[in-house]
């Protein structure tokens, strides 16, 4: 359900930004706060401590943003003022699902996905116009949704005692240049685990990959190719990993390497050595 969000606060104001505009304000964020880890990369390391305010770029001599556009980063609002979705990340790619608008796309329908979800899975009609669900209206969807399939597809259950009982080990990792699922959402499943469990790294470890898009087939960030020999080691051997190793091109076309930092914790260059070495990076 998520995935309808930004149409409907594109549709909600009648404003709809064309895919340059969304990729400008996503160069505006990047370079607002990538020297915030010590060097310049192209690559947003600590999404936190990142400060960008997209609504400073509202009437910017590049393009006139609209408020719609940059709704679409700061997440959704319910008509009670909760805040259930987190927005995409800054450094994302929020253009690569198709909710702009092009030669095959409809404004207020640019992406056929949610609209799908909406007409078959919850209206079960496939003539409905999803273009005109309200605020109030997506909430009442938003219920039923929950409703009607957590139980078959729900993934956020924080109770991982049977998990922790068998002596389960757990990592995972996530991009924070997803286009498609925000790592605010995994990092508040994560902290509703450590609720729960005080002593979670002693069986869950979660790491976020700066700059890595969906499952790491995009964004510019480090691809992770050791994720399982991890695992297995914690495993068979009892080693906890504190950092998962990455490499990637980046924006120079020069090979990197990095350490992903145990969450939450974040890379930070130490000021002097070679930028393509893990050694010249902390976590902190």
């Amino acid at each position: 359900m998520s995935s309808y969000i930004p149409q409907l606060t594109t549709n909600e104001i009648k404003a709809y930004p064309l895919a340059c505009e969304l990729e400008y304000l996503t160069q505006q964020a990047v370079a607002h706060c990538d020297a915030d880890d010590g060097v310049v990369d192209g690559i947003i390391s600590n999404i936190a401590s990142c400060d960008f305010d997209p609504f400073t770029q509202v009437d910017s001599s590049f393009l006139c943003f609209s408020t719609g556009d940059n709704k679409t980063l700061t997440g959704y609002f319910n008509s009670h003022g909760d805040h259930i979705w987190p927005g995409w990340n800054y450094g994302a790619n929020i253009t690569a699902l198709g909710y702009a608008p092009n030669e095959t796309n409809e404004a207020a329908n640019a992406q056929r996905t949610p609209n799908w979800l909406v007409q078959y899975y919850l209206e079960r009609n496939a003539d409905f116009d999803s273009a005109t669900i309200t605020h109030e209206g997506f909430d009442s969807h938003w219920k039923r949704f929950i409703t009607i399939y957590d139980d078959t597809i729900g993934t956020s259950d924080p109770d991982l005692s049977d998990f922790k009982a068998t002596g389960g080990k757990m990592i995972t990792w996530h991009g924070t240049a997803d286009e498609d699922i925000q790592t605010k959402s995994t990092e508040r499943y994560y902290q509703e685990v450590t609720k729960l469990f005080p002593d979670v790294q002693d069986f869950y470890r979660y790491f976020e990959s700066p700059g890595s898009g969906h499952c790491g087939y995009t964004g510019i960030g480090g691809q992770l190719t050791t994720v399982f020999d991890a695992l297995r080691a914690w495993v068979e051997n009892g080693t906890a990993p504190d950092v998962l190793p990455v490499r990637f091109n980046g924006t120079t076309g020069v090979v990197q390497h990095r350490n992903l930092c145990l969450y939450p914790l974040n890379q930070v260059y130490k000021g002097s050595g070679d930028l393509s070495s893990p050694d010249s990076f902390h976590c902190v």
